[in-house]
């Protein structure tokens, strides 16, 4: 009886080994792939625009490829608008393969293409951008030793932002850097006014 009593404990071990594993195993199979939320991709570009990542042309070409659905071209004259670092990112309404997402901050002020620093409204306690997003079909992958491919879909943001968002740290940088290429005297007295206000913003 002991023996047989041991043998039916071992097939009911042996069952429910099986019924887990073939849980897990389907378990991962009806896993859909994990996509970045709309906000979170929002929060990934002013993380790396607030930084200054779009300053040179290998960081704008990367911008495009990781957050926008069509590219943006260079503008010819940089309008640079200041943020404080503490800005809010939240959604607003997702609707199917769209999204809008709130982007609230505030406005320390614009520089110009000429490097002239402007004060922001002081009416304005804080400023709102709403980014407009869209599930978009970005590239076609191909399955391992599968001849066909499948379509990937990921958030995109659909506005063309050509205007620079940049911290206070960025922003001196950045006038610092443009000054030292420029031989135009008027620029580099207004990068000098400018650094020297950026110094004394929150």
């Amino acid at each position: 009886m002991k023996s047989i009593a041991c043998f039916l404990r071992s097939v009911l071990l042996f069952g429910l080994s099986l019924t887990l594993l073939s849980t897990l195993v389907l378990g991962e199979q009806s896993s859909p792939p994990k996509r970045e939320s709309p906000v979170t991709v929002v929060k990934g570009f002013l993380e790396m625009e607030t930084n200054g990542g779009r300053l040179t042309p290998d960081g704008w070409e990367k911008a495009n490829a990781l957050f926008f659905v069509r590219p943006v071209a260079v503008p010819k004259k940089r309008i640079v608008v200041v943020i404080s670092k503490d800005y809010s990112v939240d959604e607003i309404a997702i609707r199917a393969n769209k999204a809008v997402i709130y982007h609230g901050y505030m406005d320390l002020g614009t520089i110009d293409s000429m490097l002239r620093y402007h004060a922001p409204d002081p009416r304005l306690l804080k400023t709102a951008t709403l980014y407009h997003l869209i599930f978009a079909d970005t590239h076609l992958q191909s399955r391992p030793n599968e001849s066909t491919a499948e379509r990937t879909y990921e958030w995109k943001i659909e506005d063309p932002v050509t205007g620079l968002w940049l911290d206070v740290e960025s922003a001196v940088r950045y006038v610092a850097d443009v000054r030292r290429g420029s031989k135009d005297p008027i620029v580099a007295k207004n990068a000098d006014q400018t650094i020297e206000v950026l110094k004394h913003l929150p």
